[in-house]
């Protein structure tokens, strides 16, 4: 999914670049659509992380508790003694 993505990202700003002309280096232009694609899809990804999974993660860990003896145990009552 994200090849497809970033592959819509780089064609976007090529044919941007052709419309408008901004560079008549092809080889330019297909560097700024690189850039592009990684940067939308590194702030995407991290948005995910910060936003889907580390609130999953801490509800896990507050969830999780370890016994006496070190051994990871859930809180739903099979902690012993």
């Amino acid at each position: 999914m994200w090849r497809f993505f970033q592959s819509r990202i780089v064609g976007a700003v090529m044919a941007a670049n052709i419309y408008w002309k901004w560079t008549p280096n092809p080889y330019a232009a297909g560097f700024i659509g690189a850039l592009c694609a990684f940067l939308v899809t590194w702030i995407l990804s991290k948005a995910y992380d910060l936003l889907i999974l580390r609130p999953r993660k801490r509800q896990n860990a507050a969830f999780e508790h370890r016994g006496r003896d070190g051994q990871l145990a859930e809180r739903s009552g099979d902690l012993i003694g």
